[in-house]
């Protein structure tokens, strides 16, 4: 079954079911809680999640802070960030395991050394 789009000229397009985004995918990380002074990953530098989205093949967008938690917009989806938990959802051609590795040692360069 064909679909057709509109670009942003208003100029139609052919889709015949190629558009697809891709399974949604959720890396949701929670660290016990830990008694250094520094152990809260919403203290992450924006720069360092930055070069960690690189790695999973998305940016910020924009991002909102509340008490509670730190939420990105995500050019495919969104982040969460609090004091000890840590979520990335993406859907398309992201590379969501990519970040495993660079978060765990982030959280650990601020005094977390345990994952629930």
């Amino acid at each position: 079954m064909a679909a057709s789009i509109l670009d942003s000229n208003g100029t139609k397009e052919n889709n015949s079911g190629s558009h697809y985004e891709g399974a949604e995918k959720l890396l949701e990380v929670w660290w016990k809680a830990s008694t250094h002074p520094k152990a809260n990953l919403r203290n992450i530098p924006r720069s360092k999640l930055e070069r960690l989205l690189q790695k999973v093949k998305c940016e910020i967008i924009s991002q909102m802070k509340t008490v509670d938690q730190d939420a990105y917009v995500l050019s495919e989806s969104s982040m969460f960030v609090s004091n000890r938990r840590f979520i990335l959802k993406t859907c398309g051609t992201t590379t969501l395991l990519y970040a495993m590795e660079d978060i765990l040692q982030l959280a650990k360069e601020l005094g977390f050394e345990e994952v629930e």
